[in-house]
Formats: C-alpha cells, sequence, structure tokens
C-alpha cells in the first residue's frame, strides 16, 4: 500500500491562467511521485485543464494520477490580495489539522499550517508579501495587516520548522539572510520537449531572449549590447520570445525593436516551438540582475545553446564559466566577442555545458525531492 501525501497549489496551475517556473514546479512534483505515492492534490482550479498542463510542461498527467480537492477561495478584488491569502491560510489550517499524511507539500509557496503540521514548503523566492508591509504606511495600513495576519494566525516560528526547498543557492541565501530561513536546494527539471538536435554548424548565429516584456527583465541591456557587437558582427540577429504586460515598458521596448531590423518579436512560444527556436539559435542572453533560478537559461543550456547572464542571481549557477557571466554592459560585448571570435572557446563551453545540464534533468529533480522526503 502506498503511503499518502498531500500536495498544495495555491497559485492556479492552469496554463491559460498563468505559466512559469513555479507551476512547472507543481506539475513536475506530481509526476515525479505519482508512481510511487497515493497523491492527493489541493487545488484552486476548479477546472484543471491536464491537457493544456502535460503540452505546456512535457508532462503526462491524467486524472486517475492523483486524487483532488478544489479548495475555495473567497472572491476579493485586487487591492485585498492580502485578506484574500489570509482567509485562505485559516482554511488550510482547518484543513490539514486532522489530516494523515506522510508528506505535506506546499509547492508554490511558504504556509504556516500550524503548530502540529509540518509541511515540505517550495520557495521560488524570498516575497512574502501577507507577511511584509513593502511600501505600505500609516494607521490605517497598519490595522489592516495586523488583521490579515490575526486572520491566518501565522507564526514565523511554525514557518521555519517548516522543511523549505528551494530553486537556486542564490534564493537560499536570501531566504537566509531576510528570514533566517534554512532551505535545500532542488534544483527545478527541464522540460523532455528541450533537447538538443541540431548540430552547431547547422544552427544561425542568432541571439535568443525569452522573457516576458517586463521591466525587471531589463529587455533594453540585451538590445544595447547587441547593438555594439554588431559594430564587429553586423549580421547578428536578436529574435525576443515571451509574453507581453502592456504599458510603457512595452511601448518602450517596442519602439527599440521597430528602429531595428535585426530585432524580431515572436510572442509567447510553446515549449514545443521554444524547443524548435532554441536548436536554430547558438545564444542566448540574459540582462535580468536577481533572477532567482533562471529556468530559460537552463532550458538553453540543455538545447545546446550558449547562454550569456548577468552576474548575479541564480542563473550564474547555470552558466557559470567565467566567459558567460558579465557585471556591466560594456563587459557583456567584450565576453560576446571573445566566444564568438574564437571557435575553440564555443567548443569547450558546449561541452562543459553539456555535462553540467545534468543537474537540471528531470531524474535529478526526482532523485533530490525523494531523498527529502526520506528524511522526514
Amino acid at each position: 500500500m502506498k503511503n499518502k501525501i498531500a500536495i498544495l497549489s495555491i497559485k492556479s496551475i492552469n496554463p491559460k491562467i498563468g505559466v512559469g517556473g513555479t507551476q512547472a514546479v507543481v506539475a513536475w512534483l506530481i509526476q515525479s511521485l505519482k508512481d510511487d505515492f497515493d497523491i492527493t492534490f489541493y487545488t484552486t482550479d476548479v477546472d484543471l485543464d491536464l491537457d493544456a498542463l502535460n503540452k505546456q510542461y512535457g508532462t503526462s498527467l491524467n486524472s486517475d494520477d492523483f486524487n483532488r480537492v478544489v479548495i475555495s477561495v473567497v472572491n476579493l478584488p485586487p487591492k485585498l490580495s492580502i485578506l484574500k491569502r489570509s482567509l485562505l491560510l485559516r482554511r488550510l489550517k482547518a484543513i490539514f489539522t486532522q489530516s494523515h499524511y506522510k508528506v505535506i507539500f506546499s509547492a508554490d509557496k511558504e504556509v504556516d499550517l500550524g503548530s502540529d503540521v509540518k509541511v515540505i514548503q517550495f520557495m521560488h523566492g524570498p516575497i512574502m508579501g501577507i507577511y511584509d508591509k513593502g511600501g505600505c504606511t500609516g494607521i490605517m495600513c497598519s490595522i489592516y495587516y495586523w488583521a490579515c495576519q490575526l486572520i491566518s494566525g501565522f507564526s514565523w516560528d511554525n514557518l521555519r520548522k517548516n522543511t523549505t526547498i528551494t530553486n537556486s543557492y542564490y534564493t537560499a541565501s536570501e531566504l537566509k539572510r531576510e528570514y533566517d530561513i534554512n532551505a535545500e536546494v532542488v534544483y527545478p527539471p527541464v522540460s523532455p520537449q528541450i533537447v538538443s538536435s541540431k548540430p552547431w554548424s547547422d544552427r544561425t548565429n542568432d541571439f535568443v531572449l525569452i522573457s516576458r516584456i517586463s521591466f525587471e527583465k531589463r529587455i533594453e541591456d540585451a538590445i544595447n549590447i547587441l547593438d555594439k557587437v554588431r559594430e564587429k558582427y553586423p549580421n547578428l540577429a536578436l529574435i525576443i520570445a515571451g509574453s507581453s504586460e502592456g504599458g510603457q515598458y512595452e511601448e518602450k521596448i517596442n519602439k527599440m525593436i521597430t528602429a531595428r531590423s535585426w530585432v524580431s518579436y515572436k510572442g509567447a512560444l510553446s515549449r514545443v516551438e521554444l524547443a524548435k527556436l532554441l536548436n536554430n539559435s547558438k545564444y542566448l542572453v540574459n540582462t535580468r540582475r536577481d533572477e532567482p533560478f533562471g529556468m530559460v537559461v537552463a532550458e538553453a543550456l540543455i538545447a545546446g545553446v550558449i547562454p550569456f547572464v548577468y552576474n548575479d542571481g541564480g542563473q550564474i549557477e547555470i552558466a557559470r564559466d567565467k566567459h558567460l557571466v558579465f557585471g556591466s554592459n560594456d563587459e557583456a560585448v567584450d565576453k560576446i566577442i571573445l566566444v564568438l571570435s574564437q571557435k575553440m572557446v564555443q567548443d569547450e563551453l558546449r561541452q562543459n555545458l553539456l555535462v553540467h545540464g545534468e543537474k537540471f534533468s528531470i531524474s535529478a529533480f526526482k532523485r533530490d525531492i525523494m531523498n527529502i522526503i526520506e528524511k522526514q
């Protein structure tokens, strides 16, 4: 008889609502454990589109793989999101107080389910909005946060007694520094849809940037870097792929793209389309400065693409070679030109990255998760 485990996802994992590393981890956690455990999946998704989920992340889940419990959520306006989460946490405590699971996973967020319920929580970043007022000031703000915390029954002691997993040593250090939380690192897995299937010699010299169009991604830096690289290599192109969010930042990037015939925007791509794009290209550039992990960098590595990344965040644990990390736009230009000009350096980088890529495999993810379960 299989041991019973619970997997809890507060965030929707339906691809139509949102996609990303958080949802991918939830899907692959269920996929990795379904053959070894009797899983009950607690989700806020009333209608769970498994076909779309499998297509997006490369899983092969069906409704027989787990029991599903829909967690009812109070429908409140966005400005009351902290209250909404507080009410949800209160409900979760009531659900799990009398539960009898070998393990309870919080697959996408930190949770406090009470002093008698220990959780394995996968935290993707040191952001706990319900417990941090951020820029909120004033007496009414203080009362609001105090009331929300009272409703949720949150306790730092309970949170810290959970077993915490995170996606990189960078994020683990941030959790320790900001909240005194000790975390074990389990790298999220790259989808099996992403493979290296095209020889290096058959690929274009294009760069790809895979990111939603959002200001923290610093897409303008990538365009400005390659502007200068093109002074030596004028045939280079940049292909940007990712969802758009609208607003002034998107307008700014659209103007930069329109002014450059060598830059194109493909919009949001499926994993199959993304794999094709990566296999047609030789290089990736990622200019975000505080990336908690950097799934697109890991995907590029697995696809045989050489990634250049800003020297910050979890992405430097993926692209760990000195040729590939930069601390300024000028340094990025110099390093990219150096790699482009020396085939021997390219070959050595590709070989080293291929060996390093095993850390981001599905088998490594399952092995690490199983080891943590066995220690509970």
